[in-house]
């Protein structure tokens, strides 16, 4: 993290940032660990939330003369989880339908090289097998029905 705010080039700029860092890094960790659950994602949630501070530093100085710079970091930390969170359960459910697809047999799940949690994709990945298998159990009328 302080090799991206180190990158800034001018002083005043990477002070700023500096500050806000210091002062407001928990919070925004517990706003992104509140939504996604996990340590590594709220992290690098954390981190793409700096990025975002850094492209609009205008905006978030002018924050801090109006008094609501917490306001737009919580709002620009939380939207940024959210964002995560819907890409993680995308990928997840991608898993799971391939799993589906392909009848389920397979033991071998090709984990995508992402920011997805392996530990959830695969709890999401037995738990998409359980129902499979539950839905199997079923009779045909009900099977199919819940298929459609």
């Amino acid at each position: 993290m302080m090799a991206i705010i180190m990158a800034i080039e001018d002083d005043d700029d990477r002070e700023f940032v500096e500050k806000i860092f210091d002062r407001y890094e928990k919070n925004m960790y517990f706003t992104a660990y509140d939504i996604l659950r996990n340590r590594a994602d709220a992290e690098d949630c954390v981190q793409d939330t700096f990025v975002k501070i850094i492209d609009k530093l205008d905006r978030f100085k002018n924050a801090q003369k109006d008094d609501s710079l917490i306001k737009l970091l919580v709002i620009v930390c939380r939207n940024t989880a959210l964002d995560m969170y819907d890409k993680n359960k995308r990928i997840a459910e991608t898993q799971c339908s391939q799993t589906v697809c392909d009848g389920g047999g397979s033991s071998v799940m090709d984990i995508p090289d992402s920011s997805a949690d392996v530990e959830r994709l695969v709890i999401n990945n037995c738990v998409c097998e359980y129902v499979v298998k539950l839905i199997d159990g079923l009779g045909h009328k009900y099977r199919d029905v819940i298929t459609m």
